[in-house]
Order: structure tokens, then C-alpha cells, then sequence
């Protein structure tokens, strides 16, 4: 039996990432499923995709690796798959960025890029 790793649980999916790490990260996540009359599959069991919201915390730089910053967080959807993830209850993140630079760029207004 596989074990559901998001299965009813608060999960951190990744903590101190770049923008462009986080971006790699969730860009590499959407190659696990592929596109179908009726929605997406998982490529593993040919489940049905899913879709919660990961919500990512904005730190800022200036603390020097220290999570913390103004607050901000941005919610991107998260896609998973229920018969090899689990059900998740809550999914959380935290980018690590000078604040000003990303309200600047726009960055992550449209942080999850669509394939």
C-alpha cells in the first residue's frame, strides 16, 4: 500500500525556495499528470487530478534566511492526485525574496505556469 503523503495532514510542500525555484518546483508537479477529454490524469494511476490552493508565504531577504517579512501571501493552485496523494488539509510554502524586487517585476501574480 502506497502511503498518501497529503492525506488529511498540514503539509509544508517547500520552505525558502527563490521565485524561480518555487516556479521549477511546482513546473516539474504539472509533468505528473496529462490532459484529458474530462480533466487531467495522473500519469502513475490514471486517477483524476485535483485541485487545492498552496498558499505561499513572502519572506523577505533582508532577514538573512529568518522566515519572516511583510506578511504577503500569495495563493497559487496546487494540483494533486487523491489516489496516490492522499487528501490534503492544508498545503504551505515560503519563497525567500527581497519584497520590494517582487512587487517591482509583478513576480508570482501569475506565479504557477500553465502548460
Amino acid at each position: 500500500m502506497v502511503e498518501k503523503v497529503l492525506d488529511g495532514k498540514d503539509v509544508t510542500v517547500f520552505s525558502k525556495l527563490s521565485v524561480d525555484e518555487a516556479n521549477d518546483f511546482l513546473d516539474k508537479r504539472a509533468c505528473g499528470y496529462d490532459k484529458a477529454d474530462d480533466g487531467y490524469k495522473c500519469r502513475v494511476c490514471s486517477g483524476t487530478i485535483m485541485q487545492t490552493t498552496l498558499y505561499i508565504s513572502i519572506h523577505d531577504t533582508i532577514f538573512k534566511g529568518v522566515c519572516a517579512g511583510g506578511g504577503s501571501v500569495r495563493k497559487v493552485p496546487y494540483p494533486y492526485c487523491p489516489a496516490c496523494d492522499g487528501e490534503p488539509k492544508i498545503l504551505r510554502a515560503c519563497i525567500h525574496c527581497q519584497e520590494l524586487l517582487l512587487s517591482r517585476r509583478g513576480i508570482l501574480t501569475c506565479f504557477h505556469r500553465s502548460r
